[in-house]
């Protein structure tokens, strides 16, 4: 600071009113910024919040004895569910898990839509040969029943529906 200079021009420069700090906005280009988006956000979320998830709900463990296995099912939703189950080969690299190929099994019902707390019994039965110890994945995709026409005439329906799919463990002893 040059000797004789005026005490004012220690202080901070400002730029339309608002104090600039270093390396930042200044306090009230935050204060605008909080005020847009925070109103901006809430919109957003209320967007794209889900009315009804898929809550189904499987056994993580099933276990086969001599290639058969039985499972329950449940719909904890408040909707009509639409439920597609496979089983298939896998494995678990760097943590996630790796579906492989179909395992030739009969798995009953394969298909089905079950209503609102709601159970279904399902039966497996491994045709393959499988080593003792063997990891197969119960792949179980729940799924809402959406109407495909709205209800009224000329009305614009917009819905944001979620699948939930489940991969759990069948066990061979």
């Amino acid at each position: 600071m040059a000797v004789g200079s005026p005490v004012s021009s220690c202080s901070k420069p400002t730029r339309g009113g608002t104090v600039m700090r270093s390396g930042g906005l200044g306090l009230g280009a935050r204060r605008w910024l909080l005020s847009a988006l925070v109103p901006a956000g809430i919109a957003l979320g209320a967007l794209i919040t889900p009315t009804d998830v898929s809550w189904g709900q499987v056994q993580p463990i099933v276990e086969l004895k001599d290639g058969y296995a039985k499972t329950t099912l449940w719909n904890r939703s408040t909707e009509l569910l639409r439920v597609s189950v496979e089983l298939r080969h896998g494995e678990v690299v760097d943590g996630n898990v790796q579906l492989g190929a179909p395992v030739d099994a009969i798995v009953s019902p394969r298909l089905f839509q079950f209503g609102p707390g709601e159970t279904q019994t399902l039966r497996i039965l491994v045709r393959e040969r499988l080593a003792p110890g063997a990891v197969l994945r119960l792949v179980t995709l729940f799924e809402p029943v959406v109407p495909e026409t709205p209800t009224k005439p000329n009305e614009v329906v917009t819905r944001l529906d979620f699948a939930t799919r489940y991969i759990t463990k069948v066990v061979a002893p």
